[in-house]
This record gives C-alpha cells, structure tokens and sequence, in this order.
C-alpha cells in the first residue's frame, strides 16, 4: 500500500511555535553514508561534454539508516544544503528508495524505516554541482510527524581513484574499432539501472558498448548495417557492435577471482534464460574492479587464476553476453569493502552526442578527458589519447622531414619527384583544421638517405631547412615566416657531407646540425640563424668519431645538444656535446654505446626530470627491420645513462617526437606499410610504458613533430608529414592527450 505523503514545501510553511521546537530530531541512528572514503562524502567529476563547456560533478548519496522507534518512521522528504557555498541545495522526495534486509533486493513502495533494521536510502536522482564541487554538505532528513530533521554533515571531496595517476585507462582501444564507431556509456546520473539497484558494488557502475551512424535510420544505432531484406536488425549477439570486442586492463593489478565458461545469454534473454556471468575481478591499488559480461571462453587463462599480475593494457577476454545482461556490452564497476566508488578515466576523448554534425561527419568539439568520469548524456567515446583530426595533401614527394614554426604553423621540407626541393607552410585554422598557405621551391636535393633535416632557430617562428645537394655540399636556407607567407631569407652553401640533421640550439636564434662528413665521420656544427637580417653564421664545431646515420637533439639541464647515430660497427651511440651561451664553441661531454644494431635512429628531447636531469627517447629500426625505443637519463654534466628499453613490431624509418615531459610518440611504417603512432611513457623510476596507439593511411615516408598547445590551455596537437604510396606528400595533426 503507498502512503500518502506531505509536499516537501509543507514542512517549511509550518509556524514554528515554541512547543514545536522543543521537539528533536527523529530517533534514527546513523550507520553510514556512502560513497565516502574516511568519513568524507566522495564525489564524481564528470567529463565535458564537449571542448571549452564548463566542468561538472556527481554527486551521488545513499544513507544507511537504522529506526530507534518502536514503530516503523516515514522518511517524509530530504533537503541537501552546502554550508558557506553558493551552490543552491537539492530537496529530494519522490525519489527515495528504500532497501531493508527484509525486503531483499527490492525497493519499497513508501521508504518507512522499520524498527532496528539498517537500511539504505537511496537520493534520486543524483546531482549535478559544479567543479570543484563546495566542501561540505548537510543533509537533512524530515519523518512525518516531524518537523525537525535528522542532520548529517559531511566534508566532500573530488575521489581519486588508488591507482598512480588518479584515474584508469579505457578497457578498450581505439585501434580495434572500425571506421566510423566509437564507444558509448553513461554515469549512473543518466538514471542507469545500477544507481537503484540491489548490490552496493554497483552504485557507479558503468554499462559500456559500442555504437554507429546509420544514414539509412538517420540516427545513433548499436547494432550491424542490416542485410539486404533483412527485417530484424537485431537477432543475435553478433549483430550488436560491442560483441566480441577486446577487453584490456585498465591499471596494473592482482586478479582476485575470476570465472570463465558459462555459456551467453540469447540476444534480449529473460531473466529465466539468463546463467552466471563470466569476468575478471582486479584488485587496483586498493580498488577493486570487476569486468564482467564477458564472452564465453574468451577470458585468457594466463589471467583468469587468483593471485595472477596483470599489466595496465593487458588483454583480458572479450565482450559477451553472459550472466544478468540482456545484450552484449562491458560492465565496469570500481568497490572497496564492497561498496561501489567513483570511476575516472584519463586519455581518452569524447562528445556529446547532440554536438555532432547531423549527419556526422568532420570535427565535433572533441573534448579530453583527464580524472573524469562519463557524461550524463550519451556521448561518443574515442579511447586513445592520439585521436585524427584533420589531413591536408600536397604535391608528389620523394623523400620529407617535418618541422614547427609554431604551434599553429608546420612547414615540410622535401624532395619532389624531380629531386628538387619544396617546402610548404600549413596553418591550423581556428577550427583547428588544417590549410596550406604557401611554399616555396628550387635546388637540388640529393637522393641519398638523410639528405634532408630541418629545425626552428631557438626563440624565433623561423625554419631552417638543411639538405645535403645533389652535387654533396652542406646546404643551409633560413625561412622567415610571418603570417601566411614563407620567404627565403639566407642560405649557405659548405662542402663535404653524407648525412644531415638538425635541432635548435640553446642560444638565441641559433640551430646545430650534425652531420656525416665525407670522410664518414661524426660533426657538430653550431649556427647563428638570422631570417630577419638575413644572416646564417657558423659558429663552434666538434668531431665525434665514425658514423653511418645521425640525428640530433636539443637538451636543457645540460647546455648542449646530444646526438643519437648508427656507428661504423653499426650499433647504437648517444654522444652528448655542450654549446657555449656565449661563444657558441662546441666540445664533446660524454658518450653511451649500446649492443644494439640499427638502420637508423631518431632522438627526441621530453624534459628534465624531477632528479635535474634532461630525458631523451630514441627509436631506431633494428637491423631485422623491428623497433627499438630507450630512454636515457642525462646529467648537466653531459654524463649519458640508460634508463629502459623496449621494442616493438615492424618498424620502417622510425620518427620520434615529443608528446608530454613524459611522453614521446613514435611514428612509423608498420608490416602492412601503413602509418603507426604509437605512445611512450617514461615514468619516474625510468621504465617505458607503451601507452596507445593510432593508424593511419599508406606510408612510405614518415616524419612527426612533437605536440604543442594550440592556444595556451588548449587542446594539445602533433603533426605528422607521410609519402603515401601514389607518392604524395600528406599531412595529418593529431590532437594530443597523454597524462604525466
């Protein structure tokens, strides 16, 4: 039977009078209010629901009551109130529901606590506050016949989830997706049947999938294009998209339990069809996450054991349709003793749903998600922190390098198919597309591997283009930009070269290269590079022994450049040299060998770490044609020391930018002779994690400048310069997002 009740408004028409306020509270103990983390009420920040909205929070609240009264209390309404906060406050009536041992697992019709029974009280729905949300709530609750409520305060806090970074990986990859989909899902403010459902674990659940645009419905659909006279688009698992994807753990763990083996529910199972699910439950930190739904014998064995380790992006199974699932899709839930916590993820991009183009299609606000949770609305989920933005194409090329003249300007610097030079400027629009504005061509480009390299002065948005010609001389031409225009300001013209590259240097518009001179060895050259007096001055130089290939980059701690070559033995060798702020005299520091033989080698600057010194990433094909990355540690002394290493698949011509202080992106031609981005982070103790990874189209030639903010806090790009396989020069930018 339901209870008539009181409007909220009611109680605070009342006339207090004096015998009234004499009256206390309810006699109802407080057991616990969750989700709370040592006595503070945690809250969920929500992610943007598109690029530039304002941030948001969840605030979600169950109440386990227990009734002192001999005879059971109405719970009449609720208010939320934030001490000292402008927030205004939440009143919560028709949405309580009511959980008491004695009635298992369903809601009551009224929420009347019985006598000496802990309950919980759920508050629907959830609330939305702003972020940072107030740092202290009052929650009051009002029984009938009462005018005075019980008070509950608590502090209130953004929850960070016990894992190093704060927040967890997608347990999918954007790589498994075909074109044109995304995955989807929820918070639990959305009004997901896991915020009023039985098992406290489930409180901030996530139920996940994968969806697409049909033209044809003219909507957001989850299942396969249909065949041709096909009535029914939805008549097994295998038409819903989400069905047998990859699953990946999303943090380093401890399995603690898993079960394998049930058989899958049929497509839109009754309870009465539904079996045990099958899923991995990881201990994170001290939170715990169950993945569950999985597909039958999908779950790897080497995971599925108690006690097993797990390594952040580690397969796990695959999406099923298992236990209480009425359709295929990936149920993730995060629970310490039980209870259910917030879930935030980090790298990866998403939208609402609403703020695509109709039909979708171009660039929707794409907005990086950094320790958030889902939004409330549906939304497309991109799970990768590399996500394409926009292509632009330019003329035939045989051979290219790529450089910034800003972080809104690229130019490319290559070799036509009549082996004269061509450069050409590209601006990011403020669309953040991409546009070519002008380019400049004419001399001789030799055909020889690393006959090409160019480098942004130190604080100029000039370009530096370094080739070697066709008749082997040493070739510098200093590029003015300004605006949309790319003008050829100074060139110089050496003798003796086999290889060239170059970086800037750390004086005043001033650049090195490093060079393979005609006798085969190693030389560091320094260069004052003025476009505007139109100016190119060699400054200090250094030998450093027998070389096949070189590259070179700039450091900070330690005032020099270091460079990575293939030596006369063919193994890998970092040598660092110091450059005078001064004088620009360069000399030789230090130098590292490694066992490993390589083709060729790329090097990039990440930052300084935290110990004072610089850290630099190589990536170098191995002479079997595979990649090798390593990070090395470098003190202002010059001193060079190896921090890890790791290697990878097949890797043509590997080209290494920097993404984060901690990040690189390496960029490469993989076995299918397509682009492959893949992601690099080298944390504190100096290991490298492969972080994500992107494609792209056929590539033959590939070139990657590091990332950069397109407007100061804004989204962070990197661009890459690829040959495809007719020949021509495209260029793609890639919006960036890599947590340190």
């Amino acid at each position: 039977m339901r209870i008539s009740t009181l409007a909220p408004t009611a109680w605070f028409s009342l006339a207090l009078s004096p015998a009234l306020l004499a009256l206390a509270p309810p006699d109802i103990s407080v057991v616990n209010v969750k989700p709370s983390v040592n006595g503070t009420l945690v809250y969920l920040p929500l992610a943007a629901p598109y690029l530039g909205a304002p941030d948001a929070a969840q605030l979600t609240i169950d109440l386990y009551l227990k009734s002192l009264e001999p005879v059971p209390q109405l719970v009449q309404f609720v208010t939320i109130d934030f001490p000292g906060s402008p927030v205004p406050g939440f009143v919560r009536a028709d949405g309580l529901e009511l959980r008491c041992p004695s009635s298992a697992s369903e809601a009551l019709e009224a929420p009347i606590l019985p006598y000496n029974q802990t309950c919980r009280l759920s508050l629907m729905p959830d609330m939305k506050l702003p972020n940072p949300a107030p740092a202290q709530v009052s929650i009051n609750v009002y029984a009938w016949g009462n005018p005075i409520p019980l008070t509950i305060e608590r502090p209130m806090a953004a929850y960070v989830n016990t894992v190093p970074n704060g927040s967890y990986r997608f347990p999918a990859k954007a790589t498994d997706l075909p074109a044109g989909y995304f995955w989807a899902g929820v918070s639990s403010g959305a009004g997901s049947h896991h915020r009023n459902s039985s098992p406290e674990s489930n409180l901030l659940a996530y139920d996940l999938g994968v969806v697409r645009w049909d033209d044809d419905e003219d909507k957001w659909v989850d299942y396969e294009a249909p065949d041709v006279g096909e009535f029914n688009v939805r008549n097994t698992n295998s038409d819903i998209l989400a069905w047998n994807m990859p699953v990946y753990a999303m943090a380093d763990g401890e399995v603690q339990s898993c079960d394998d083996g049930n058989p899958d529910n049929p497509l839109g199972a009754s309870d009465d069809e539904k079996g045990s699910p099958n899923f991995v439950k990881i201990k994170h930190g001290t939170d715990v996450i169950w993945y569950g739904h999985l597909k039958n014998g999908s779950i790897d064995p080497a995971v599925c054991f108690n006690g097993a380790l797990v390594a952040e992006g580690q397969f796990l199974g695959r999406v099923g349709n298992s236990g209480d699932s009425p359709d295929p899709h990936l149920h993730v839930h995060v629970e310490r003793n039980g209870g259910g916590l917030p879930l935030l993820f980090n790298d990866i991009f998403l939208v609402a749903r609403t703020a695509f183009p109709n039909p979708p299609g171009g660039n929707p606000p794409w907005s990086g998600v950094n320790k958030a949770g889902l939004l409330w609305e549906k939304s497309a989920i991109w799970p990768s922190g590399l996500r394409r933005h926009d292509d632009a194409v330019g003329v035939e090329m045989r051979d290219l390098v790529l450089a910034s003249a800003s972080s809104s300007q690229k130019v490319s610097v290559g070799r036509d198919h009549t082996n004269d030079l061509r450069v050409d400027l590209w601006n990011m629009e403020s669309d953040l597309d991409l546009a070519h504005v002008d380019f400049d061509e004419g001399g001789g480009v030799a055909s020889t591997a690393g006959s090409l390299a160019a480098a942004q002065p130190t604080d100029t948005n000039d370009v530096a283009a370094v080739l070697r010609t066709a008749a082997g001389n040493l070739k510098l031409i200093a590029y003015d930009v300004a605006g949309n225009t790319l003008a050829r300001a100074a060139e110089r013209t050496e003798t003796g070269v086999l290889a060239v590259s170059a970086a800037p240097a750390p004086f005043h518009k001033g650049i090195v290269t490093a060079i393979r001179g005609q006798n085969g060895n190693l030389k560091v050259i320094a260069y004052e590079v003025d476009a505007a007096a139109g100016a190119i001055n060699r400054r200090g130089e250094e030998e450093g022994g027998a070389v096949k290939a070189v590259t070179v980059a700039a450091t900070s701690a330690f005032p020099g450049v270091v460079t990575a070559v293939r030596g006369s033995d063919d193994r890998l060798r970092l040598q660092t040299f110091s450059v005078e702020l001064d004088g620009w005299a360069v000399s030789a520091a230090s130098q590292w060998q490694l066992a490993t033989t390589v083709k060729n080698v790329s090097i990039a600057w990440l930052g300084v770490r935290p110990d004072g010194k610089d850290l630099v990433v190589t990536a170098a094909e191995r002479m079997d044609g595979t990649l090798h990355v390593a990070a090395f540690a470098i003190a202002p002394s010059g001193a060079i020391t190896l921090l890890d290493t790791e290697t990878g698949g097949t890797a043509a011509a590997p080209s290494i930018g920097r993404a984060s202080a901690r990040h690189a992106i390496t960029a490469l031609t993989d076995a299918s002779g397509n682009l492959k981005l893949i992601a690099w982070n080298v944390n504190d103790a100096g290991a490298l994690v492969r972080r994500t990874e992107a494609s792209g189209g056929e590539a033959t030639k590939v070139s990657i400048v590091g990332a950069a903010p397109f407007y100061p806090g804004g989204p962070s790009f990197t661009a890459t310069a690829l040959r495809d396989s007719a020949g021509g020069l495209r260029l793609i930018d890639w919006q960036v997002l890599l947590t340190d």
